[in-house]
């Protein structure tokens, strides 16, 4: 699920997902529930396929992309949140930022937080923030592996 002020770029983000391959479930108006405990989204019917573009207007995705590349729900595993671009120098936090937890419907799920900023490939961003919280729920943390390769290394020992 992409999060983020008006303007930010998540329907552009949700065009590009749906070009590498992704289905839509909905733009804006997205109808949040529980099936067995588990959070899942769907579309009100009427703007179903319906895809908003700055300077393109309304996009049929299922007329344009076909069939596939439309759900009618879909399961809600992470939101992913884009923030405003803020130009200077980078920052501390920027290179590696702590997944935060989103709050729906009583339940906590990931939140990964992606600046949204000129050249910067937010669908390609957003798939590799997926692969990665997937990577760290079965127990993988590159950070973690790039940690103890330099405490090896600092230490003198052969990587």
């Amino acid at each position: 699920m992409l999060t983020g002020l008006s303007g930010i770029g998540k329907s552009e983000t949700a065009l590009g997902l749906i070009d590498r391959g992704h289905a839509l479930v909905a733009d804006d108006a997205v109808d949040v529930y529980l099936d067995e405990g588990l959070p899942f989204g769907s579309c009100p019917p009427l703007l179903r396929g319906m895809l908003a573009i700055r300077d393109l207007g309304a996009l049929d995705i299922q007329r344009l992309w076909g069939a596939k590349r439309v759900a009618e729900s879909a399961r809600i595993d992470i939101a992913i949140e884009l923030l405003a671009y803020e130009p200077g120098p980078a920052k501390a936090g920027d290179i590696a930022r702590p997944t935060a937890r989103y709050e729906l419907l009583d339940l906590s799920i990931p939140c990964v937080k992606l600046t949204a900023g000129p050249g910067r490939n937010l669908a390609l961003l957003v798939e590799t923030a997926v692969r990665d919280l997937h990577a760290r729920q079965q127990g993988y943390h590159a950070d973690r592996v790039l940690n103890d390769r330099q405490q090896r290394q600092l230490s003198g020992e052969a990587s």
